[in-house]
Order: structure tokens, then sequence, then C-alpha cells
């Protein structure tokens, strides 16, 4: 109570019944978080703009570190969830989520380049969305990709998927 009492004397738009558990830290410019919302225990969220809607259950120790997220209502996120990694200071790090969506235990969202998730999407435990792809070396000939994932409405995404920059992914898949 005192965390959320505190950041709201701050300039935080924050609804009524929001928990952000012990350990829990925000560091944003702006933000905005909807009622009965829950910010896990030991998590960390570094951005600019950190926009949740109603409902959004952050898991045990979620990472967060990007320039930009919003999400809608009705988030759930497991435990151990990382957005952001490697490029979380690039200009075009954001992630954007519809409402009811669901992060599986241990998910990887990379926002190099903005990852766009729309209505009910789920991530599966462990799976991987990369919006680059440089990790060998282009001096070896190995190309370097920077580019937004999209993915439409009403998604699966199954457990250890690996989803590649550049990739879109159409409602219903």
């Amino acid at each position: 109570d005192m965390k959320v009492h505190l950041y709201r004397q701050h300039g935080a738009h924050i609804g009524e019944a929001v928990r952000i558990e012990p350990g829990a830290i925000i560091i944003a410019k702006h933000i905005s978080i909807g009622a009965a919302s829950t910010i896990g225990a030991d998590s960390t969220i570094e951005c600019d703009v950190l926009r949740l809607g109603r409902l959004v259950a952050l898991g045990k120790r979620t990472r967060v570190r990007c320039r930009s997220v919003e999400i809608g209502d009705a988030l759930w996120a497991k435990d151990d969830v990382v957005i952001g990694g490697g490029g979380g200071d690039e200009a075009g790090a954001r992630l954007r989520a519809g409402d009811a969506c669901f992060f599986g235990e241990g998910a990887y969202l990379n926002t190099c380049e903005p990852l766009t998730l729309g209505d009910e999407v789920c991530i599966g435990s462990r799976a991987m969305l990369f919006t680059h792809s440089h990790w060998q070396s282009v001096l070896r000939g190995y190309p370097s990709l920077f580019a937004p994932i999209e993915v439409a409405d009403h998604v699966f995404i199954g457990n250890q998927a690996f989803v590649f920059p550049g990739v879109t992914i159409g409602a219903g898949a």
C-alpha cells in the first residue's frame, strides 16, 4: 500500500486495488496501472512509458527493460517473464499487447524493435520472440536482421517456440 501511495504521490496514475508486491520496483517517467492489477514480487520494470490495463497480473521476478510497454486489460504473465533483453534501449524498443493475453513461465519477449501482440495471444512457457538476429558474426558473413514482430488476434505460440525477426503471424494461428 505504501509503494502505491508513493508512486501516486509522484504522479503515477494507479487504479484501485493495485498491488506492488515486496521487492518489486518500477522506474518509469510515465506510469499508468489499471485497477486490480498486480506487479509480482521481486520484479523490475524500467521503461519510459508503462501503461497497464485493468486486471493485469505480472508474475514473480518479471524483468522489463525497454522504451515503452502498453498492455490492455486482463493479461496474465507467469513467473520469470523477460520483456526487453538485448536492445532494450533502442528507439523502437516497445511492446504493445492487446486484451486477454497470456505469457507462460520463462517467456522471453525481445523488444529491440516493436513487438505487437493482438487480443487473446498466448505465448507458451519458455517461448522466445526475437526482434533481432544479431548473434553470429556479421564479419563472417552471417546476416544481421533487425525487424518488428506482429502477432494478430487469437494466436497460440507454443511452449519453447522461437519466433524470428520480421515475422507476422495471422489471426487464429
